[in-house]
């Protein structure tokens, strides 16, 4: 993954598909919210999953490449790197 790349371009596609509709009526409105809000969690999800499997590495991509590129901060956007060792933010290694 580089650093010019976002972790969830699919999902910002599929967003724009979403939002960007010239009519809106109630019922897209209403699943334009709950499939943000589906894919937002999603996108947590995926990331605190990958972090498990790839540990410090996939951390240290989150600190350099927000998840959505409109987001500076928070869960999707830009994260802090965790300098205590074993935080909660930080899994630890599994013995082999």
């Amino acid at each position: 993954m580089g650093a010019g790349q976002h972790c969830h371009p699919v999902y910002l596609s599929f967003l724009c598909l979403l939002w960007f509709n010239p009519r809106m009526t109630l019922d897209h409105a209403v699943l334009t919210l709950l499939w943000t809000v589906y894919l937002f969690v999603g996108s947590y999800l995926k990331d605190e999953r990958l972090a498990f499997y790839m540990g410090e590495e996939y951390r240290l991509y989150e600190s350099r490449v927000p998840g959505y590129p409109f987001l500076k901060r928070g869960p999707l956007g830009l994260r802090p790197i965790a300098l205590a060792t074993g935080s909660p933010s930080q899994p630890t290694a599994r013995a082999a």
